[in-house]
């Protein structure tokens, strides 16, 4: 699926550009990055990479809805994204990173996946990483 095909059946979608909703979503961002971290303490490592996976969707939400775009499809915005930053590279090597740990948090939530701590540590620094780089992006 392209991304022509993702607006074609209603996966995205363009609406006003509201700056609202932007902060909204970078505010959900760093809210699941810290209650990640919060959770890395108690062991329960997929449920840390939940949140850290919500703390990158939502950075990306932002960009989106910077475009004045929404979703309705993690693949969909996650390939809208890349397209239309394709000559970001520090953009579109975090966009990558966060389509692998978008199949990571399908296998957890839907196949009861195990991820190990380091692969956890890995995550949350990405996730900060990309948080700043969205920020960035959004000035």
């Amino acid at each position: 699926m392209n991304v022509k095909e993702c607006f074609k059946d209603g996966l995205l979608r363009r609406e006003k550009i509201n700056k609202e909703r932007i902060r909204g979503s970078l505010k959900l961002s760093e809210k699941f990055l810290k209650n990640g971290k919060k959770i890395f303490e108690t062991k329960c490592f997929d449920m840390v990479f939940l949140a850290i996976y919500n703390s990158m969707f939502h950075a990306a939400r932002a960009l989106l809805f910077k475009d004045g775009i929404t979703e309705r499809s993690h693949f969909c915005f996650i390939k809208y994204l890349t397209e239309k930053h394709w000559n970001r590279k520090d953009v579109l090597d975090m966009l990558n990173t966060l389509d692998g740990y978008r199949i990571i948090r399908h296998r957890i939530q839907y196949d009861g996946r195990i991820v190990d701590k380091e692969s956890t540590k890995e995550a949350m620094k990405d996730a900060e990483k990309f948080l700043k780089i969205v920020k960035n992006v959004i000035k």
